[in-house]
């Protein structure tokens, strides 16, 4: 999982330098052991230690989606970096 966090984190400051810049989008790591944060497990169905992209507008979220793909790419890091760079474009069109 440290894998999936490391190459996720890189691609998005790498590709999205801007949208981070500009508030487009925010990077969150979420310890979803402590107390405060096991709801997210239900909210978003996790099985196990994922990526979400959740899309919010005014200060609501709209939807999400679980990259769940990323455990089976993750051998590969260019692959697992296309798809959450795929992935993450989509989800800012909708914006």
């Amino acid at each position: 999982c440290r894998a999936i966090e490391a190459y996720s984190k890189e691609v998005i400051h790498r590709r999205f330098a801007g949208e981070i810049a500009n508030g487009r989008i925010e990077w969150r790591l979420v310890n979803v052991q402590l107390p405060e944060n096991r709801h997210f497990i239900r909210d978003y169905q996790l099985f196990t230690k994922s990526l979400v992209l959740v899309l919010m507008k005014d200060g609501r979220q709209q939807e999400y989606k679980v990259l769940n793909d990323t455990w089976q790419l993750v051998g590969n890091k260019a692959a697992m970096q296309q798809y959450v760079e795929r992935e993450v474009r989509a989800f800012l069109r909708k914006l």
